[in-house]
């Protein structure tokens, strides 16, 4: 049920034109999404029962509009219960849009999705103390592949200890991505948290926001399991986000490749944890769905990189036993 005060200010809003709600699917998320729509206009209210993550969301939502990063806006907060009137970003999220498009359209919304990420990682941050409360350093890459063993490798694919040669590259993908300079970093970026209205690309679900990797974002949208873009279609994105954001990086094509293909690593080892853990512990088991895919992609990532022999080896060990 939604609370009193946000009915009052959506009647409000609405200026006594009669609208209906609806709950919308929050995916992964913990928070709850309602509509309210007339035959003229729509708003939607998002509820999150972490008032921490709130204050994150909204500061967020604040900053990274008037920086001209596309996201929704914000017409109210309630601070106290953890709840905002926000924009509708619509129905046509990219992972709708992406699925019924051909390799060519794909690849000209890809490029306007990255565009905007481009962007988005150019903005002055020091204006939003709050991207700076929550580095992406190496004790999260470290984290991530911990989710990762705990969640899929020991409770979904039954792996009983983790070989010290892979714990150890463990270690070594986290420091060597740590090492990168820092941009502003979305942490959730794939295509169900990007929607396409009226030509416009919007982001949604940025409370995760912080400083960090300047490929992670881009890895987690190209390397999507929700999707998987085509080989030539991957191949064609990296270089063009390469392109984008080379001035800034400082490193050439070739290093710039390697560096994404290892944090793609990370962020889909992130992933098959998410997706393990949602589908076995959440009560979300559609989440299961995007298991093989993930480990698919995982392993020809994998098979990219000189890096991480033993984490090669193993995986395809683990893939043998799974899929």
């Amino acid at each position: 049920m939604i609370r009193r005060e946000i009915l009052n200010a959506l009647e409000a809003m609405f200026g006594g034109r009669a609208f209906q709600i609806e709950e919308l699917c929050g995916g992964g998320s913990a928070r709850k999404f309602y509509r309210a729509a007339s035959s003229a206009v729509s708003f939607v209210a998002s509820i999150s029962e972490d008032l921490e993550e709130f204050e994150f969301y909204c500061e967020f939502g604040r900053f990274f509009e008037k920086s001209k990063v596309p996201v929704p806006h914000f017409y109210e907060e309630f601070h106290e219960f953890g709840a905002a009137i926000m924009e509708d970003a619509g129905d046509m999220s990219l992972y709708k849009a992406a699925l019924q498009n051909d390799r060519g359209h794909n690849l000209n919304l890809y490029k306007k999705v990255l565009d905007e990420l481009a962007h988005f990682q150019t903005i002055d941050a020091s204006n939003c103390k709050k991207l700076f409360e929550r580095i992406f350093d190496e004790s999260s890459f470290l984290w991530e592949s911990s989710y990762f063993a705990s969640f899929f490798l020991k409770e979904y694919a039954g792996v009983k200890a983790i070989p010290s040669a892979v714990s150890a590259e463990f270690e070594l993908l986290a420091s060597l991505l740590a090492d990168l300079p820092k941009f502003p970093m979305h942490r959730d970026f794939q295509s169900q948290n990007i929607f396409i209205r009226n030509g416009r690309v919007i982001f949604i679900d940025f409370q995760g926001a912080r400083m960090g990797n300047p490929f992670y974002d881009a890895a987690s949208l190209i390397q999507d399991p929700y999707v998987c873009l085509d080989f030539e279609l991957t191949e064609d994105l990296i270089s063009y986000f390469y392109a984008l954001r080379s001035a800034d990086l400082s490193i050439d094509e070739r290093d710039a490749k390697r560096y994404f293909l290892l944090t793609s690593v990370s962020r889909l080892m992130q992933a098959l944890g998410a997706y393990s853990n949602l589908s076995r512990n959440k009560g979300k088991p559609l989440f299961s769905r995007y298991i093989a895919p993930a480990l698919m992609r995982l392993n020809f990532v994998l098979s990219q990189v000189e890096d991480l022999p033993a984490l090669r080896n193993f995986m395809l060990n683990v893939a043998d036993s799974v899929l």
